[in-house]
């Protein structure tokens, strides 16, 4: 039978394609994931150099390569456009450039120009794909991408321009926050700040200067520790327990050591915890919190 209809208009564009012939910046990897890339999500530098990964956590934005390009060899070979780029296989990746991508939320005239963000978490729901953009940190699972911006206007699940400009990631300095506290022979908790509900924070270093000090000590000793309120992650600590930081010096500043996961999400609180250890003393002291929004 022959074909009686036909489409008027061309689509605009296909996810993982560029937009236009401007200069860009392109360079290759190979999928590290177990399933296939689809085109035109963000991946992150993989354990293995010269691989990528989808981004799972907000620390991988720091080391964004940039979006997967759809090209006609890889589609060839038994892809469908939807699928992308088998595991274990070379990509083009896109990290200067316009590309077409698929947003999770609809683009208004509003937007353009404005912040794009990255899903690092599923939400359950209707937005599972890691890699995929949209407008909005979703709680927390999703991450500011520096140097991307929305380039056109459309609804959600069609093709919309990203712009991308190099390099990707990054941050901006936040702080430093600082805060004193009086002496304490109890366990205390001093409220610090609440993080910006639309940014993650990456904690860079936490100083602590008390102008009497406090010596070492097995059996009475103090921890002073930067933790979320809930007090689920230990930012930053320092303990004078026997064996462990030691001794504070008087009038010394002394940096605390950083725990395996720095990141503050969106609106999360953030507390100075000072844990008493037998019967010590600690003296007034003062903390320091140097930061970045990311």
């Amino acid at each position: 039978m022959s074909q009686t209809t036909y489409a008027t208009e061309r689509a605009l564009g296909y996810a993982g394609t560029e937009v236009d012939t401007e200069p860009s910046i392109k360079k290759h990897a190979v999928n590290e994931e177990a399933v296939a890339l689809p085109f035109g999500v963000l991946v992150a530098r993989g354990a293995s150099d010269g691989y990528a990964k989808l981004p799972d956590t907000a620390a991988d934005v720091f080391a964004l390569l940039g979006a997967v390009l759809s090209t006609y060899w890889q589609d060839n070979r038994s892809l469908s456009n939807a699928d992308g780029v088998k595991a274990g296989e070379p990509m083009n990746v896109m990290e200067e450039g316009g590309m077409w991508v698929l947003c999770e939320q609809d683009v208004a005239t509003a937007d353009l120009g404005k912040d794009v963000f990255v899903r690092i978490t599923s939400d359950g729901s209707s937005n599972t794909q890691l890699g995929k953009v949209r407008k909005d940190v979703d709680s927390g699972r999703a991450v500011h991408v520096r140097g991307a911006t929305f380039d056109s206007i459309g609804t959600a699940g069609t093709p919309i321009k990203m712009r991308l400009r190099a390099p990707l990631g990054g941050s901006d300095d936040a702080g430093p926050f600082k805060a004193d506290h009086a002496g304490v022979t109890a366990d205390t908790t001093v409220p610090l700040f609440r993080n910006r509900s639309d940014r993650h924070m990456r904690i860079k270093a936490v100083d602590y200067y008390n102008a009497t000090g406090l010596a070492t000590h097995a059996d009475n000793w103090f921890v002073i520790a930067v933790q979320n309120a809930a007090g689920t992650k230990v930012l930053a600590d320092w303990s004078t327990d026997t064996g462990e930081e030691g001794t504070i010096a008087a009038a010394t500043y002394v940096s605390l050591t950083l725990g395996a996961d720095v990141i503050v999400t969106p609106g999360e609180e953030v507390v100075l915890q000072l844990t008493e250890g037998g019967t010590a003393t600690l003296p007034a002291g003062q903390v320091t919190i140097n930061a970045e929004y990311i």
